[in-house]
């Protein structure tokens, strides 16, 4: 008879569990969508581009055009729009003929604009700002219009805000398509907004906050000059930094910057805590605090306001599991029961900053740096009054390295991880495997990223020029003689771009300056593009070239004498009609331009559009449109 305070530990290599749902998977035919729980397929036809499902459906690229189908495949809005965006809740931004506007689930249009920017949106709502201002429901209907600025956020609703008569009205969502007026402010100085996504309505010295049910949140807090940091945890206290009380905060891993305050405050404004804990935001389920002057987490129960548990942590990680907790003690990672107020360990030295999501947790004891460690999948769970806990026995699988600069890693005292319970892509002997959320290998990826079309390449496509494809330069057809030497060639839709070097020295790919053993100074490589003829003899650019010292190069790479690189990418085929005039530029020197031959090639639409494709939903700014 096993006690209810009794642990099971079972070492096992398969882990167990059940997921549903869907996940895109390039192929080799092209982008299929599977099922999570067996891999099988879904959809009918194989597309040159499909993207994840976003509110149900899956944006999609075929003969030249963007269009959406639902996640079985059913094509819902057919392809016909030059560039298109996932959705935002129930509205997308899409274009055509280089003009831009917004459509419904439906596929009905809203709006009309001469920049991607991305649509604005309160739960089934679209907020068109113009002279006159609209909110839109998904259905098409028009549920309010004004003359006056319109600011939304997700926790506070809409503001109306007239700023000559300093009076501001709060909508909110009744749902069946309708909103309701439920506050009225007058003598208003401003409507700021958090980075957490309440509004506060500022007066002359003080501001309040009112939560998307209308009810006050806080009120008459100190007038703050900036508000984005002003964070409200557990919907109970609310941090207030200002200039003399923020801590800066830095995590190597994380590479956050934060500023906590000292105090914390009720509706009232007293203070509750003063210096025993600071409440971490992200761990709002976690029901855990950071001691004030200390680096160590406990248990907080927030019904009782007390700290709770036995225990002492070095870190803790988020979980979804409502009595488990991933903790850190002496440089080892236990699991810890909130319930029975117990911990065991894991084994693990490194636990995934992921933390335990849908019963699952990734553990290491790689000494490898941080984004190349490989890590073993291991299952932990409360069941029967036991914790069961599940290791793998190998250490086989790191995270792509797209993981690590996809912003996937947040500082978890703000805010949990936002990536998938679902499933996990991970790297398995240089292949790209798919795992489901129980933990089981569902899909192999059996080819390169670098054969399928990707939303970057669909709008600005990016190619780098590589060290480790740096070779002997066979040749010199089509190359300039004595020289920097730049040539395209084309197959297909597949662009072959070879840098050479036929001089007598080497030439440094990055945009430092070099002293050469003669005592002159060389300047590297600047700038790669692609550009096309838009008009005769104006030419434009459509593409991107990140290898740079600051991005590929981690250290200055020598093209010597009678070397080349070459890099290859596919480019969007467009619908048919013209091909056009293509060719590649290169950027030596501040005051020197090379061009390579000219080639023809037929181009998507979305490549003929000029602006770069900005990630999700569009640009949330002009400003983000002109300095991208």
């Amino acid at each position: 008879m096993i006690s209810k305070f009794s642990i099971l530990l079972i070492l096992v290599t398969v882990l167990y569990g059940e997921s549903y749902g869907q996940i895109v998977v390039p192929t080799t035919n092209g982008y299929n969508i599977i099922d999570i729980s067996d891999g099988e397929r879904i959809n009918k036809y194989s597309y040159p581009f499909i993207d994840n499902p976003s509110e149900g459906l899956c944006l999609f690229y075929s003969d030249g055009y963007f269009g959406y189908h639902e996640k079985d495949g059913n094509v819902r809005i057919s392809n016909r729009f030059d560039i298109a965006y996932p959705f935002k809740k129930a509205f997308a931004l899409v274009g055509k003929s280089k003009r831009y506007f917004y459509i419904n689930e439906k596929g009905e249009k809203f709006g009309d604009l001469d920049w991607p920017k991305a649509p604005v949106t309160y739960k089934d709502f679209l907020i068109l700002e113009d002279s006159i201002s609209k909110v839109i429901h998904k259905n098409g209907a028009t549920v309010l219009e004004t003359p006056h600025q319109l600011i939304t956020t997700p926790y506070s609703g809409i503001m109306e805000w007239n700023q000559d008569s300093g009076k501001v009205n709060q909508y909110i969502s009744l749902g069946y398509g309708q909103i309701s007026k439920l506050n009225h402010f007058q003598n208003v100085t401003d409507v700021a907004t958090t980075w957490q996504g309440y509004a506060c309505v500022v007066f002359d010295s003080t501001f309040s906050i009112y939560n998307d049910r209308g009810e006050e949140v806080f009120s008459n807090q100190p007038k703050q000059s900036l508000y984005l940091p002003v964070k409200i945890v557990w919907n109970k206290y609310l941090y207030l930094p200002t200039q003399l009380s923020g801590t800066h905060f830095e995590n190597a891993i994380h590479q956050e910057l934060l500023y906590y305050s000292d105090d914390m405050y009720r509706t009232n404004g007293r203070n509750v805590y003063g210096p025993s804990v600071l409440l971490g935001q992200g761990f709002e389920e976690e029901d855990v605090a950071l001691l004030r002057g200390t680096e160590k987490w406990v248990i907080f129960d927030r019904s009782k306001q007390t700290v709770e548990g036995s225990y002492l942590f070095d870190a803790v990680l988020p979980s979804d599991e409502n009595n488990l907790l991933l903790v850190r003690q002496n440089m080892e990672w236990k699991i810890y029961s909130r319930r029975m107020d117990t911990l065991i360990s894991t084994g693990y030295r490194y636990v995934h900053d992921r933390g335990l999501l849908n019963g699952m947790f990734l553990g290491s004891n790689d000494n490898a740096p941080y984004k190349q460690k490989k890590w073993s999948l291991n299952f932990a769970k409360y069941e029967d009054r036991e914790i069961q806990l599940k290791i793998g026995a190998e250490q086989i699988y790191q995270f792509p390295m797209a993981y690590y600069f996809g912003n996937k890693l947040y500082n978890p005292q703000v805010f949990n991880d936002t990536e998938s319970a679902d499933y996990l892509f991970l790297l398995k002997d240089d292949k790209t495997v798919v795992i489901n959320g129980g933990g089981k290998e569902i899909y192999r990826l059996n080819v390169t990223t670098k054969s399928h079309l990707s939303l970057e390449n669909l709008f600005m496509p990016k190619f780098y020029l590589q060290r480790s494809n740096v070779k002997k330069l066979e040749n010199k057809k089509g190359l300039n003689r004595n020289g920097i030497g730049l040539y395209l060639e084309v197959e297909n839709q597949n662009l072959e771009i070879t840098l050479s070097n036929t001089s007598k020295e080497g030439f440094y790919m990055d945009e430092y300056d070099y002293f050469l053993n003669n005592g002159t100074i060389e300047t590297g490589l600047i700038e790669v593009y692609l550009e096309y003829e838009s008009e005769k003899g104006k030419w434009q650019k459509f593409s991107q070239f990140p290898g740079d010292a600051k991005t590929d190069f981690k250290n200055s790479v020598l093209l010597a004498p009678n070397q080349k690189i070459s890099e290859r990418i596919t480019l969007p085929k467009g619908a048919i009609g013209p091909e056009y005039n293509i060719r590649a530029v290169l950027v030596k020197k501040y005051d020197e331009i090379m061009y390579s031959n000219t080639i023809r090639m037929s181009l998507a639409p979305a490549l003929l559009y000029g602006n770069p494709y900005f990630e999700k939903y569009g640009a949330l700014t002009k400003y983000q449109l002109f300095t991208h």
